[in-house]
């Protein structure tokens, strides 16, 4: 059995951008439980990084396992919404 993971990891935004491997492998080592993304001091998401949280949005959904932003910032919010990405903010404070 998977272990589960409930550390939630911070959306750093700049350094997702510049080193993307090691969030690839942090998500990915939590895909089996739940994925808890920190958005509460997070600027505007480019593209790139969007693209990021929906992969591991998908990767947990495939593990049974599970996937919130929590507290997302207003920035964090406007970006996703204008990338056609509101549904990434299901939780009781998107």
């Amino acid at each position: 059995m998977a272990e589960h993971i409930s550390e939630s990891i911070v959306l750093d935004v700049e350094g997702w951008l510049d080193a993307p491997q090691p969030i690839i492998e942090a998500l990915q080592a939590r895909k089996a439980g739940k994925v808890i993304i920190d958005a509460t001091e997070a600027p505007a998401i480019p593209a790139q990084v969007a693209q990021l949280l929906i992969a591991a949005q998908q990767t947990a959904l495939m593990h049974d396992g599970a996937f919130e932003i929590r507290n997302p910032s207003e920035a964090a919010k406007r970006s996703l919404t204008t990338l056609g990405l509101s549904d990434l903010l299901q939780d009781e404070n998107a």
